[in-house]
């Protein structure tokens, strides 16, 4: 857990995939990212980010849903079926705001699902939250925020 922009000891062997199409947005996270101690990597389409995600082990997935040759809906799906591979924790970060997709997105195990634009100091208070393994709100709520309202909805 992070606690303030110092990270935990026990965060910094984290690795986090960043898999987004927008380069400015990547570019923000990974900037976010630099002096956490997380260790990231970054997908520029929904095929690398399945190829990545196949290949080696992420605690964390950050995902945009909208993205080219494979949407993050269907990344999502090829490493759920994968029962081989370390299955990562998952935030959304989209600008979709369509109940299908977030009932799909549930469906497969999103941890959070986040609206764009995402306010950054919210994001890594809930990866803190996700990352944490002794956070009763990361087990017991899947969270959806829309941050173009002031109150965001709980599901449980």
């Amino acid at each position: 857990m992070m606690r303030g922009n110092i990270p935990d000891p026990r965060d910094m062997t984290k690795r986090i995939l960043i898999a987004d199409d927008d380069l400015l947005f990547r570019e923000l996270l990974i900037a976010r990212l630099e002096g956490t101690g997380f260790v990231h990597d970054i997908a520029v389409d929904g095929a690398e980010a399945l190829a990545k995600a196949s290949r080696e082990a992420f605690d964390l997935l950050l995902l945009d849903l909208r993205m080219p040759r494979i949407d993050g809906l269907q990344v999502l799906e090829g490493i759920r079926a994968n029962t081989r591979l370390l299955q990562p924790r998952v935030i959304v970060l989209t600008a979709s705001r369509s109940d299908a997709d977030i009932a799909e997105a549930e469906r497969l195990g999103v941890d959070s699902y986040l609206s764009k634009p995402v306010d950054i100091e919210r994001l890594f208070e809930r990866i803190s939250i996700v990352l944490d393994p002794e956070s009763a709100e990361a087990r017991k709520t899947w969270l959806v925020e829309d941050y173009t309202e002031e109150d965001f909805v709980l599901r449980a």
